[in-house]
């Protein structure tokens, strides 16, 4: 790492431990977050726009390797996030936690939350043209008895 980068790396520390934007230098507004709203707006355009011309030129936006498959990253890629993904769904599953959020207990016998499993249920659906309705709290499929 060069003198430059080292520098930069503290500067962006100092930032943050005294709770400002470590990239403009602002009051951070998002308590918590890495970066302000301004900036976490600017960085979110740029990496969707980053993210979508690498794909667009079929390279992974992770590795920059080649991107051999349909989808946004590379086979190697996707195995690593899928790995990763299910070490949090198990240790999500072993606190007793949804294991989309990770936040709020699984509805009783399920998976995932109230609100995660008719987010679920509708992902799953959209392909399929079946509509879904919320009415307290609980999720069912319209067209189907409960």
């Amino acid at each position: 790492m060069t003198n430059a980068a080292k520098m930069m790396r503290n500067l962006r520390a100092e930032r943050r431990a005294a709770g400002l934007c470590p990239y403009c230098g602002e009051t951070n507004d998002r308590p918590g977050k890495y970066y302000c709203s301004k900036c976490a707006e600017h960085h979110n355009e740029y990496s969707a726009r980053f993210k979508s011309d690498r794909v667009v030129s079929r390279i992974c936006p992770r590795c920059g390797g080649e991107l051999d498959r349909e989808g946004f990253t590379c086979i190697s890629c996707n195995a690593k996030v899928r790995a990763a993904t299910a070490k949090i769904k198990y240790r999500y599953r072993e606190q007793g936690l949804c294991q989309a959020c990770g936040k709020n207990p699984p509805k009783t016998g399920a998976k995932y939350c109230a609100p995660c499993a008719l987010r679920e249920q509708l992902r799953r659906r959209k392909t399929a043209g079946t509509t879904v309705s919320s009415t307290n709290n609980d999720s069912k499929l319209v067209g189907q008895q409960s």
